[in-house]
Formats: structure tokens, sequence, C-alpha cells
């Protein structure tokens, strides 16, 4: 895990996960306190705009939030966006983005270089994420 400070709990993360089962790269807020999920979720809908123009960053790069974690229904309050991305994103209990390593990478040199990559492309939601949790409305 790497984060802004270097303390495992900040908001926000890098993380490369390895293990015999699957290995892949991570990034964004995973399981935010309610306060600060309640925050993202604020600014998804306060500035639909820009959180639209983050999602299409990261679809560029072949990202994308991951779903697998949501709500069944909109949390109270939210009921009625009628934006698809914005509204899917309310219900989800994370905003993370993936993407595997191949298998042939995780002993490679490139390995480094596919986890810059990897950063680079996810930066969006990271910075999108950083702001909205600094924002206090």
């Amino acid at each position: 895990v790497l984060t802004r400070s270097g303390a495992k709990n900040d908001s926000g993360v890098l993380y490369f996960h390895l293990s015999p089962e699957e290995c892949f790269f991570a990034a964004g807020f995973h399981r935010p306190d309610p306060d600060e999920l309640a925050r993202l979720r604020a600014a998804a809908a306060r500035s639909p705009k820009a959180f639209r123009a983050m999602t299409a960053k990261l679809k560029s790069a072949g990202l994308s939030l991951s779903a697998e974690e949501k709500l069944k229904r909109a949390p109270r309050g939210y009921e009625a966006i009628d934006d698809h991305t914005v509204g899917a994103a309310i219900r989800l209990k994370s905003m993370v983005c993936l993407r595997p390593v191949a298998e042939a990478a995780i002993l490679s040199p490139a390995l480094v270089d596919a986890f810059c990559a990897f950063a680079r492309d996810a930066l969006p939601l990271l910075n999108w994420g950083w702001d909205a949790l600094a924002d206090r409305r």
C-alpha cells in the first residue's frame, strides 16, 4: 500500500496485490469511513460534470470504478439523481479501480513500469477523491 503521507490508513491509496490466486494493482478509496464516503458521494452529486470527466479519463486508460461492493439502491438523499454515471457511483461502498497483472510481468523488471503506468492512469480518481475529501461542504 502506498499513500501520500506513508501512513497506512490515509485515504486514497495505490495498492499492489500479489498472491498465488491473483495479482492486481488497485487505486482509490477502499471502504472509506462513513464521513469520507458521504463526502465522496456528495462531491459526485454536486459536480457531476467533474465526476464524469474523471471517469472518462479512467475509461480512456482502460480503467473503471469497480462495482463489486454496492448498495441495492441509492442512499437516502440521492434517490433523485438521474445521471447514470453518478447514480451508479453513489451506490458504491468503495471508489476504486483495478488492473490485473499478467503472470509474465510478475517476475519481470517490467513490473515496476507497469505499476507506474497504472499509477498515472489512476491519478484522476485519486486527485478527484482527495479534492472531494478536502471540501468540507
